[in-house]
């Protein structure tokens, strides 16, 4: 038998909600899936968030919108 250092079963719950918050599933789904009833609970648990957050931002900064010329 394989043992893993600090392993505990909430692990997989952790590492569900993040696979999923990642593949673009919404948290009120994510929460069903793993039974919570407190939203703030699902995103303690989705980790990927933060990374789809971050690269949202920065398609704003290579990509920012072309400003229209003032008209005189």
């Amino acid at each position: 038998m394989v043992r893993l250092p600090d392993f505990q079963l909430r692990d997989l719950r952790h590492s569900c909600a993040t696979r999923l918050s990642d593949k673009g599933e919404e948290l009120v789904t994510v929460a069903e899936i793993l039974g919570h009833t407190d939203i703030r609970m699902t995103k303690r648990y989705s980790h990927g968030m933060h990374e789809r957050k971050r690269m949202a931002l920065e398609k704003l900064v290579s990509n920012p919108p072309r400003q229209t010329p003032a008209k005189a």
